[in-house]
């Protein structure tokens, strides 16, 4: 079997041409992009799978990219969430924390882009609700968003556990039981009801959303 090798910049995506049907091309580039933008696509494109799996049937294959998809919106939410959170303590005149990465203090972007893990994440933005002049009942994290972030860390504390097979991966975290894997590595087998998900990632994916914007316009209230 032959491989065709196509150069960079060659039309190996099938843009469509002029004058042909563009209902299957997507714009890409021309509109505000950042991270919360792209987790409500990561949402939309679970909500979409679960969707499948109520309407046409189980598709066990399907599971973990779900779970995977809905955490990595959340954890963009909350990077997009912090980055607005710490604008908002610049203009307060309130310091940032201190980022540690390697026993050395790192910039923000450099911290955000070397940590998976949803339980600092939400805990760095728990900090920064805190210190901003918020309503009291914002000072602090919803609850129930707070139990289903740290949930998904105990899943999965770094960010791959659904990424990549659990063969070989021994974890003591599973998603009812506490029992470790087998002498394989394989977890044990479980049952878990798949359409529960959007409605729980999705307040989470929401409150978040809420929060970013809500910060926004905080900055923007104080003039920034």
């Amino acid at each position: 079997m032959m491989i065709r090798v196509t150069q960079m910049g060659s039309d190996q995506f099938g843009w469509v041409p002029d004058g042909a049907d563009w209902h299957h091309n997507a714009v890409v580039g021309g509109w505000s992009f950042d991270d919360a933008a792209i987790a409500a696509g990561f949402r939309r494109m679970a909500d979409i799978a679960v969707e499948n799996w109520i309407t046409r049937g189980a598709d066990d294959g399907l599971f973990l990219p779900i779970v995977y998809t809905y955490r990595h919106a959340i954890e963009l939410l909350l990077k997009q969430a912090l980055r607005e959170a710490w604008e908002c303590l610049d203009h307060d005149g309130v310091p940032q924390p201190t980022l540690i990465r390697r026993s050395q203090p790192v910039r923000a972007e450099t911290w955000l882009g070397t940590t998976h893990d949803l339980d600092e994440l939400a805990g760095q933005l728990d900090a920064c609700f805190a210190v901003l002049s918020m309503h009291p009942a914002d000072k602090t994290m919803a609850p129930d968003v707070a139990k289903t972030i740290a949930e998904l860390h105990d899943l999965d504390p770094s960010g791959d556990a659904f990424r990549y097979s659990q063969v070989g991966k021994p974890t003591t975290s599973t998603f009812r039981l506490n029992h470790a894997a087998d002498a394989s590595g394989r977890v044990p087998v479980e049952h878990v009801n798949v359409a529960p998900l959007r409605e729980v990632c999705g307040n989470v994916i929401t409150y978040l959303l809420g929060a970013v914007d809500y910060l926004t316009m905080y900055r923007e209230d104080q003039g920034m």
